[in-house]
């Protein structure tokens, strides 16, 4: 049970960081569907994380794995942990899919925690949507 919920914290925070990421490749005019090629081909990104930014790029959310979904097993996986620990990343990314609910996405699939970053009309980063 503890490997699963880890396995599921990493691909939760994978695909909150390629979401962001993205967005600001996009506010950099960088088309995010090359972005997502790219990041397909590096060393650096996982099986799992490829496909969830090509679904990111296509603006695919079928629900595979749901947002209310991720954000329980990253609740369950910081709830497992010693009192006088802490897992900061793996908080953060429960606070950004707890966002995801709230937003309406919670039926939605895992990469669709995307939608919460945006570039703002500047053009030069992008934001969290509140």
């Amino acid at each position: 049970m503890a490997m699963k919920l880890a396995v599921n914290a990493l691909f939760g925070i994978q695909v909150a960081a390629l979401g962001e990421l993205l967005a600001l490749l996009a506010s950099q005019g960088i088309d995010i569907e090359t972005a997502a090629t790219l990041f397909g081909k590096l060393p650096v990104t996982s099986p799992a994380a490829r496909v969830a930014a090509d679904s990111i790029a296509s603006g695919s959310f079928a629900p595979l794995f749901p947002i209310e979904l991720v954000h329980k097993d990253l609740g369950y996986a910081i709830d497992a942990i010693e009192p006088d620990s802490s897992l900061p990343l793996t908080a953060t990314t429960q606070a950004l899919f707890a966002r995801a609910i709230a937003h309406g996405y919670g039926t939605e699939n895992i990469n669709a925690v995307a939608k919460l970053f945006h570039p703002p009309d500047s053009g030069k980063q992008p934001c969290l949507i509140i």
